[in-house]
This record gives C-alpha cells, structure tokens and sequence, in this order.
C-alpha cells in the first residue's frame, strides 16, 4: 500500500491509445500499458503492482468512479523470475482532466475496524484491568523496560502478560514512548520510587562508619597539621565516610524494587507491555484499543516525559483522554532528564569530595593542592557537558508544547490514526481545538515543573549527603586527636 499520495504523470492526450505512460509511484518507476482507448474501460478494475520483495497476489476488483480507467502497472527492469510474484495494490487511473494519473484507492476497513471506530473509547472493559507494582516493574535491573517486546522471542512476550495481575483500577497510568530508551526510565523511576530507601542506606553507612573511627578499627591514612594554642597538631583523615556514604546510597537506590513495603501500600500500575496481552490477538486488540478505557480507571497519568514523546500519536492520544476521562485527575510531568541530572549531579560531588579530601590529606604546599584538586575535578567536565545538553531539553519542551501540531504526529498505521482523530474530534470538537489545548492550558499547567532548577528539593538529599561525609571525616580526626 502506498503510503502517500503517487507521484503521477499526467498524459497530454487522454484518448492516446496503445502507447506506453512511464511514471514514478513513491519514487518506484513504473510503466502504465493501455490495450485501448482508455475511456472504454469500465468503473470496476483490477490493478497489480508488481514489487521486488517477491511477495504477492491479485486485488479483487475494487469499485472506481464514473470517467475511472484502468491499466496494468509493472516495474520497469524486474528480472523474469519475479514477475509472476505480484503484490496487489488497490489504485485508480484517472480520466478526464487528471487522465494519465495514478493514486492509491481507498482502503476498506474490516469488520473489526468498523466496531472499533464506532466504540466509546472510554469504557473500560473490566475483564482485562491488569497492573503491576511500580516497583516489581523496577526488578532485574528494570528489565521490562529495558527490552522492547519487538526485540522478545514468542515465548518471553506471552510471559509478559503473567507479570501482572487482575486489579480493580490503576494508582497511576505510565505515560511513555518506546523510542526512548529503557535505561533513563528505570533510574527516573528508581529516583521517584527508592529515594526513601537509598537514604536509609546512606545513614546506615554513616553509622555504621563512625562506630569503627570510634573503635580504631578502620585506618585513617590520611595527615594533615593544624595549629592549636601556638603548638601544631597532626590530624588523622580517613576516606572511609566518603567512600562508603555514596556506594551504600546507590546499591539502596538499585534494591529498593525489592523491599518490602512497610509503611506504605504498593503502587498498582498501568504499564503496556504487561498490562496488554502481547501474543493473543484477541487480547491485544482489546488491550490496544482499550486504552481510553485504562486511563479512565486510573487515579494519575504519569507522563516519563522524552524528546520523542509529543511527536507519537498514541502518547498524544493517552494525553487527550485523560484530560477526558479524568477532568479532575492528578497529571504528572516526570521529565526525565531531571533524574539524570540529579544522578550526574552526584556523581560530580563525589568527584569533587574526593579531591578535596586528597588536598587535605596531602599536606602540601598551594602548588600541590591545586594539581591534586585539579586532576580530581576532570571527571566533572563531561559531567557539565550532559548537564548542559539537559538544559537544551528543557528548553526544547517547552518549545515542543508551544509549537505541538497534531498533524505533525507520527504513527505507523493509518487506521490507528484514523482511531485517535476521531476519539480526539468527539472530545475536543476538533483537531486544532486539541492543538489549541496542548499549546495554551495542558503548556502553561507544565511551565511550573520545568522553568525552575530541574532538580526538586527531595533530591538534594543525595548530592549533599556527600559533602557532608566530607566534613564529618575532618571532624572526627579533630574528635578522635583530641581537638
């Protein structure tokens, strides 16, 4: 099927008999053979396209409109053993004014389809409600998002479907494309989900490393001179708080999915790949287009927010039917560069933390400090480098929201954007009303969470746990020299 409108040529003489029309349909050079005058064809036809993958049968006759001639349509330059393989693609030669030209014909819709596009796309049909834990989705290192279905044997897919459970209704609705990769989205959630658990670990570390100073058990290897009532004084400095602190905090951060949830109750989830049959056609279509029906039973959408995400039609899609659905519903815009700034962020403190306990260990001249602390601040710079490039998305956000045009939006099925058109229309009155919606309200409602740092206060409880691991190592060689 072609997936734009032909490229035609348009014959000077329409009534021209038994003469060959060259023209290119989607760049494909194809020749038109006319048998006779071409008005003597009648408005039924069928036309075969003969392509090189090999594949191919012949199209039933397909109904064509008063002045419509029909013609036979080959490849030029086929090799011989390829042109009893024909694809057939329905396409009407027209006469008249447009003779000589060549478009594809109107597809027909199934039964099925025919169902589907008559449907209230926000019933939910309570029979295949199923969600999972937002954190178990996390487990093994976040696999189920990390892994495409696409890239999945049968079997895995089908095994997706028993990750999840039958559930009344959905916490939250996760909002996000494909296109992007799994990884930003399993350490944007680990950070929602485990940050609770990640401090928890962090202090236990501390604890556990001022305890062995106290007791002389662990090293400090480290030296460096004060000058205490005119005498100077030797210091001891261990690495330990500084090293422990941020490794504890992190293996936290990545266990969290399997802690128990003690003071709060699971978060039961809509995410597709497990909420949505992926091998029972049935199923799937249900599952699918079902969609309007899920957000409807969902207390928040969540929207893991990525370049790609406005430029998909089904991501717009769950957007627009929640706002329906939901009027009064919770959304959430997760962008996920905001996670991934946080996590650069300390990975730049510790860099930053263990220079400055190196110039502090060695004692030495200003020369020397400033080489140590300048070797330990290299690893930032590619870290600043990120940092900036999340700014640019930031910014690009905005700019998406405040440019967004419907008909910009990509999808790989013309029947699945004839689906979301249509429920968008009945919403929203029409398309541009939609269009209007995303760059006026559904912006402004967003500007808040993007235009300040990036980087919500809770998060600032990692960053500047390493420093002050940092001044707890110098304060407790003060302690334990008698300072």
């Amino acid at each position: 099927m072609f997936p734009d409108t032909a490229c035609c040529y348009c014959a000077e003489d329409a009534k021209t008999s038994n003469a060959e029309i060259s023209l290119s349909v989607d760049d494909t050079a194809v020749q038109v053979l006319p048998q006779a005058d071409i008005h003597d064809y009648p408005s039924t036809m069928e036309v075969r396209v003969i392509t090189s993958d090999g594949a191919g049968k012949t199209e039933d006759e397909h109904p064509g409109q008063e002045g419509d001639s029909v013609a036979d349509v080959t490849l030029l330059d086929m090799p011989e053993d390829s042109k009893d393989k024909a694809t057939a693609v329905p396409v009407e030669v027209n006469a008249g004014k447009d003779a000589g030209t060549i478009s594809e014909a109107p597809s027909r819709r199934t039964v099925q389809e025919e169902q589907l596009l008559q449907m209230d796309r926000l019933s939910t049909d309570k029979e295949i409600l199923r969600g999972i834990d937002l954190r178990k989705s996390l487990r093994g290192a976040g696999l189920l998002w990390r892994k495409s279905p696409v890239d999945m044997q049968e079997q895995e897919r089908t095994d997706l479907w028993t990750k999840s459970s039958s559930v009344h209704g959905f916490d939250i609705f996760l909002s996000h494309t494909w296109w992007t990769p799994g990884r930003w989205k399993v350490l944007s959630l680990l950070y929602q989900t485990g940050l609770m658990v990640a401090a928890a670990w962090y202090v236990l570390a501390f604890a556990l490393v001022v305890a062995l100073y106290v007791l002389e058990v662990l090293p400090m290897p480290g030296r460096y001179t004060i000058i205490s009532a005119g005498e100077e004084l030797g210091i001891k400095l261990g690495p330990f708080l500084v090293i422990a602190c941020p490794i504890a905090a992190s293996i936290g951060l990545f266990v969290s999915p399997y802690v128990p949830h003690l003071l709060s109750k699971p978060l039961m989830c809509f995410l597709d790949v497990v909420s949505i049959h992926q091998t029972n056609d049935d199923l799937k279509v249900r599952g699918v287009y079902g969609l309007g029906g899920f957000l409807n039973s969902s207390k928040e959408l969540r929207v893991l927010w990525s370049e790609p995400y406005l430029s998909r039609l089904w991501c717009v899609f769950e957007l627009a039917a929640y706002k329906k659905a939901n009027p009064s519903g919770k959304i959430v815009f997760a962008p996920l560069y905001i996670e991934l700034a946080t996590f650069l962020v300390c990975l730049g403190g510790v860099a930053v933390a263990a220079a400055g306990w190196l110039c502090i260990a060695v004692n030495g001249s200003t020369v020397q400090v400033l080489m140590v602390y300048t070797v330990g601040v290299v690893p930032v710079i590619p870290l600043v480098h990120v940092l900036r490039r999340n700014n640019r998305a930031k910014h690009k956000l905005l700019d998406d929201l405040a440019s967004f045009n419907l008909e910009d939006v990509q999808c790989r099925s013309d029947f699945d954007r004839e689906f979301v058109y249509n429920g968008i229309e009945g919403w929203y009155g029409s398309k541009q009303a939609f269009t209007d919606f995303v760059r006026g309200p559904l912006r402004a409602q967003f500007v808040e969470k993007v235009a300040g740092s990036g980087m919500p206060f809770r998060y600032a409880v990692l960053p500047a746990g390493v420093a002050v691991a940092l001044g707890t190592e110098v304060v407790m060689g003060l302690i334990l020299a008698g300072g």
